[in-house]
């Protein structure tokens, strides 16, 4: 009796989407969070610069924790709405002035899992990892000028880095939908594109799999499952 054949999987969008996505995180994901942590350690001096070093920043956090310690009297005394202000000492980021070029620097937390891709713009997910730290007081009008220029260069020299990877994930992108679009099916794909192997789902090819990844099974597993449906009747 001759062996059965296998049906092969016929590729979707959501599986379209579920390897390019595979494809940027196992490739150009480990890089860009490489070059987003040493950008946030160049921020991270400049943001002690702006404060004046390491000991400035602790007299500050002292003044904070004393703030926030007489706010909890004075709430206890006149309600909870009674509080002593204290403003422009901490925030998620700081205005800065390089080499008279009006810039943003954001401080994020630690880098997570990989985010995945906004379908939209061809780009990964930034994710809401904002932290608020103590920084040189701005406000829109205003902009901290940073004094050490090798920091200015290694910032711009990142921020450029970054900027041309977040190009190639557009280009990447690009070109594995395309080969993905120009086949039908996973066999197809291999021929295709061998090198797909390490992109692809776990256990892609196994109905129970698909179906909790929500993606369509084989025509064969799905003529048996109506088959079933139409003995039950």
């Amino acid at each position: 009796m001759a062996k059965q054949s296998i049906p092969s999987v016929r590729l979707n969008a959501n599986i379209r989407k579920l390897i390019t996505a595979s494809v940027i995180e196992k490739t150009i994901w480990p890089l860009m969070v490489k070059l987003e942590s040493q950008l946030d350690a160049v921020i991270e001096k400049i943001r002690l610069e702006s404060v004046g070093g390491e000991a400035n920043e602790k007299i500050i956090q002292e003044a904070i924790n004393q703030v926030t310690r007489l706010n909890k009297k004075v709430g206890a005394l006149g309600g909870h709405e009674m509080t002593i202000k204290c403003h422009n000492l901490t925030d998620y980021r700081m205005q800065v002035n390089v080499r008279g070029m009006h810039m943003s620097l954001y401080f994020y937390g630690k880098q997570g899992e990989f985010p995945g891709i906004n379908w939209d713009r061809l780009a990964i997910y930034e994710g809401a990892r904002y932290t608020q730290k103590i920084c040189y007081a701005t406000d829109y009008a205003t902009r901290y000028v940073i004094k050490d220029e090798a920091l200015i260069d290694s910032y711009l020299s990142l921020r450029g880095q970054i900027e041309k990877l977040e190009e190639e994930v557009k280009s990447v992108c690009l070109t594995v939908r395309g080969t993905l679009d120009s086949v039908t099916t996973l066999n197809k794909l291999r021929e295709a594109w061998p090198e797909c192997e390490e992109y692809l789902p776990a256990n892609i090819e196994n109905p129970s799999t698909q179906m909790k990844l929500n993606l369509p099974v084989s025509i064969d597993a799905l003529n048996k499952k109506l088959t079933s449906f139409k003995k039950a009747a």
